[in-house]
């Protein structure tokens, strides 16, 4: 779980803890907090609960804007990933692979140039192939074409 953050300091420790309470499997979660650095209490809460949990992480995203935190990096392969890495929109890793996972992160996070470069990537991307009109039409025609 990905979870992009600025002075969140009155939701971080209930948002996390319902992440880590829900049915998912404990030893397939993770929970990576890319923090905007703000100035409120956020971090030392994050860094406490990390301390106590080896499956919390934080990121700095000194940015400290969230969407720069929201860059993709797609943990699977398929046409996602395949779809995403051809429009160097944002990065594929192994699934499970948490280190590699971070490596990619932490370069995103420590790469400005190259963080605006796949967020204008993954916004040209969405406005090609995810067009509300565009996919409207789409719809349109598997309808057509199941009424036929």
């Amino acid at each position: 779980m990905i979870a992009p953050c600025r002075n969140e300091e009155g939701f971080t420790s209930s948002s996390v803890g319902s992440i880590l309470a829900g049915d998912y499997p404990a030893d397939h979660i993770e929970v990576l907090i890319v923090d905007g650095m703000g100035d409120d209490g956020t971090r030392d809460i994050v860094r406490k609960m990390g301390d106590k949990d080896e499956r919390i992480r934080m990121l700095d995203n000194p940015q400290k804007i969230v969407p720069s935190a929201k860059t993709i990096v797609l943990n699977y392969s398929g046409w996602h990933r395949d779809l995403i890495e051809e429009a160097k929109a944002g990065f594929g890793c192994q699934q499970c692979d948490l280190d590699e996972f971070i490596d990619k992160a932490l370069y995103l996070n420590s790469n400005r140039q190259g963080l605006e470069s796949v967020g204008q990537n993954a916004r040209l991307l969405a406005e090609k192939e995810f067009d509300r009109q565009k996919l409207a039409m789409q719809v349109m025609e598997v309808i057509v074409q199941a009424g036929t």
